[in-house]
């Protein structure tokens, strides 16, 4: 493996001799081009295939059912798999404009208006339940 490719876990040694064996029958037979090397490099390059991706699917399929019961580990698994990522985009620091349509999105006018507009019978039953929670 090259020093600049990150390491993989699901990578195993077998899977490194097949992908250097791959590549040297890939290297003699672009080198030479005769019909004959590109006839052995076609079966070597395809049980190198089935091999990593039996490997990789082996390795994730492991880590799935390790994690079935640890939710955060099994979703970050999945969305590794499927190339999720989460960038949230926290607002810069001084960013007054952010902060103004914050502002005006939960200001306690609205809040007020919004309280106003209930029910009074229903604040007043929910008050005597919570009451009677605390008691």
């Amino acid at each position: 493996m090259c020093a600049n490719q990150k390491s993989v876990s699901w990578i195993t040694s077998s899977v490194l001799d097949a992908l250097k064996c791959r590549r040297r029958a890939e290297r003699k037979w672009r080198k030479t081009k005769p019909k004959i090397d590109r006839q052995l490099f076609n079966p070597v390059r395809n049980d190198t295939n089935k091999l990593v991706n039996r490997t990789k699917a082996d390795h994730y399929n492991r880590l799935i059912v390790d994690n079935v019961d640890i939710p955060k580990a099994l979703f970050g698994t999945l969305n590794a798999l499927l190339g999720k990522t989460q960038n949230v985009p926290y607002p810069k620091e001084g960013d007054l404009n952010s902060a103004n349509i914050l502002n005006t999105l939960f200001s306690i006018d609205k809040i007020n208006k919004i309280h106003s507009g209930l029910n009074p019978v229903f604040d007043s039953i929910c008050c005597i339940r919570l009451l009677e929670c605390t008691l």
